[in-house]
């Protein structure tokens, strides 16, 4: 779930969430929600300008800390490290496509080498 809101001041913000499947419960990664149930990290932006790379930079650390947090460390075997690094890739790919802006996303794209595709941020 990404909601996104404007106040007053013009402060944007989104929540960057990703659902806790049955499976990752049961493996134990995500041991604080009930299976089913969304995390969220709420990710401010508002104090950037996406169209630099500075800005750009720094909304993609706060969105992959925001990550950290919504898709915590499970075990330490193989399967529980897949499903974790797999679960904070999922929820940057869709956090960028949350932020609903063209030059962020190209950034994006770019850094992570997919070209010119940026159809693969959206599908995530």
């Amino acid at each position: 779930m990404h909601t996104f809101t404007t106040n007053a001041r013009r402060t944007r913000t989104f929540a960057l969430a990703a659902t806790a499947l049955l499976g990752a419960s049961l493996l134990g990664l995500a041991p604080a929600a009930q299976a089913g149930e969304a995390r969220q990290a709420t990710v401010e932006f508002g104090d950037l300008n996406l169209r630099h790379e500075s800005g750009a930079s720094v909304l993609y650390a706060r969105i992959a800390q925001a990550a950290l947090q919504v898709c915590p460390d499970g075990g330490r075997d193989l399967a529980s490290l897949n499903s974790t690094r797999l679960c904070r890739e999922q929820a940057i790919a869709r956090a960028v496509g949350a932020v609903g802006n063209p030059a962020f996303t190209a950034w994006y794209v770019a850094k992570k080498g997919y070209g010119a595709d940026a159809r693969l941020v959206a599908s995530r």
